[in-house]
């Protein structure tokens, strides 16, 4: 970065880490600072902190690079005032241009950047196979101010001229620029270089719509065939993939646009996750201060759903729909000590058929306290929003002004913005073990000769429960559930595990 920033006439100065950068950032005055997100001692997020909250820095122009640029970029454009967001790996040139545009680029006009991008859908479908297709930040800002918006139509100004980075390089220290002519005044849009979708992504959501479709339509031309004619799904499938092209099913989702919003209220943001991470979705939420219900549902042959209630930006609670079951209220009141699995099983008979909430039920009958099920509740939420964090497909949807009953009587009011940092803090790790881990249906069996020569407590508690319900019968998945723990707690325990070679995957 240095090299290319001196090669285009600037005067750069280089930190070693991000403690460094905010020494010299406070000891000299700079025209605008390059922040990698990933640093040793204080990381980007904290430098820019740091900055904003110090009026001498508060209007320095700061850009960001990072590997995760389309995960993180909206949250400094908004949060902290950044000029200008770049991923990694990128192009000297791009560095170049980048700076320049933060340094000397007039602030463009506000205009709707989202207007006529179903026609550019609907033109796409149908050119050459190589050509990069628009943006597919297909969110609906309705409702939200033009400086979003704003920064929303640079990026698809951007996009346009963006391919598909290769995976991203180790992290690299902060570079802090000066012009090398007086700067003039700083745009305070996003100069955000995103990666364009591929014709893929469009011929994915088309098969989508058509498979779900033929699902509704299949019985309906069974009864008009009648008995002695079988109606193929696949059969019908096709059909419809025929007559309806991609074109034509963006414009209907343009004409049914009202009614949808007459079906499920308010909605004043859609979206996919594949084009629009969540923790943008969530920085914007906060940092329009918004109440109202966040839907993220992730399909597949496996579909689940997590709700958000947020009240002036902030958390109240999460509730999952067909989550796996250690997303349960119960394994986290368990998992605390205040009351046993049988004394959960116990209420949980006791409300057949009545329409009250296990956690206030548990307090009604003097199993935990109020506190208990306050702490349970947001454990709970916090790991709903670190596994939507990893979900790399699916929808979400914002209705203004909706809750959640359950929400009413929670009332956790978390801020969104530290948990979101977690959970891709948690994603990192992911994908350190991940490869690492077997299928989640693999049997692990203990190695007893290397087990038989460990000391008894040498392992930490956790680590001893988890070696401890490894019997050679329970899959991976089963283990999780048996233990009582989160997977990615558990999984990172299995991981050691496998390290040391106490256990193994079955060879049957």
């Amino acid at each position: 970065m240095r090299s290319a920033l001196e090669g285009a006439g600037y005067t750069v100065d280089h930190a070693v880490d991000g403690a460094d950068a905010l020494e010299r950032i406070q000891r000299d005055r700079y025209d605008l600072v390059v922040l990698d997100f990933v640093m040793p001692r204080l990381n980007g997020y904290q430098v820019a902190q740091a900055m904003r909250a110090t009026p001498a820095f508060q209007r320095t122009p700061l850009v960001l690079v990072s590997a995760k640029a389309e995960q993180i970029g909206e949250r400094f454009v908004a949060q902290m005032g950044a000029v200008g967001v770049i991923q990694k790996p990128f192009a000297p040139r791009s560095l170049v241009e980048v700076v320049g545009r933060a340094l000397g680029s007039p602030e463009p006009a506000h205009e709707d950047p989202f207007a006529g991008l179903l026609d550019e859908v609907e033109t796409g479908s149908h050119a050459n196979p190589d050509q990069r297709f628009h943006d597919a930040r297909t969110v609906a800002l309705r409702d939200f101010g033009p400086s979003v918006k704003a920064a929303a139509a640079a990026q698809l100004a951007a996009a346009r001229e963006t391919a598909k980075p290769p995976p991203p390089p180790p992290a690299t220290p902060s570079v802090i620029a000066r012009a090398p002519a007086a700067s003039g005044t700083h745009p305070t849009q996003a100069v955000a270089p995103q990666t364009a979708p591929s014709k893929a992504l469009i011929e994915a959501a088309h098969a989508r719509f058509t498979e779900l479709l033929a699902k509704d339509l299949v019985p309906a031309f069974q009864d008009v065939a009648g008995p002695r004619m079988e109606v193929h799904e696949e059969a019908v499938v096709q059909l419809l993939r025929f007559y309806l092209t991609a074109s034509r099913v963006a414009q209907l989702h343009r004409e049914l646009r009202p009614l949808e919003a007459g079906l499920r209220g308010n909605v004043v943001l859609d979206g996919l996750i594949e084009s629009v991470p969540l923790g943008e979705v969530f920085q914007l939420l906060a940092f329009q201060s918004q109440t109202g219900l966040l839907v993220v549902d992730r399909g597949g042959e496996s579909p689940m759903s997590v709700t958000f209630a947020l009240r002036n930006g902030r958390i109240d609670l999460a509730a999952g729909r067909s989550m796996p079951t250690e997303f349960r209220l119960g394994r986290y009141l368990v998992e605390m000590g205040v009351v046993t699995r049988a004394h959960i099983d116990a209420v949980i008979d006791s409300l057949t058929g009545q329409r009250v909430l296990l956690g206030q039920a548990l307090v009604n009958g003097g199993f935990i306290r109020e506190a208990d099920l306050e702490r349970a509740l947001e454990r709970q939420s916090c790991e709903l929003l670190y596994e939507v964090v990893r979900w790399n497909g699916g929808r979400f949807r914002f209705e203004a002004g909706s809750t959640l009953p359950e929400a009413q009587f929670a009332r956790l009011g978390l801020p969104s913005e530290g948990f979101v940092l977690e959970g891709y803090r948690r994603l990192d790790e992911w994908k350190l073990i991940g490869d690492y881990l077997p299928d989640e249906r693999a049997v692990l069996v203990r190695d007893e000769s290397v087990v038989s020569a460990l000391p008894r407590g040498e392992l930490p508690l956790h680590d001893q429960r988890v070696l401890d319900a490894i019997d050679g019968r329970r899959s991976l998945r089963d283990l999780v559930d048996h233990v009582n723990m989160s997977s990615f707690d558990a999984c990172k325990i299995v991981y050691r595990l496998l390290q040391a070679r106490l256990v193994a995957p079955s060879a049957a």
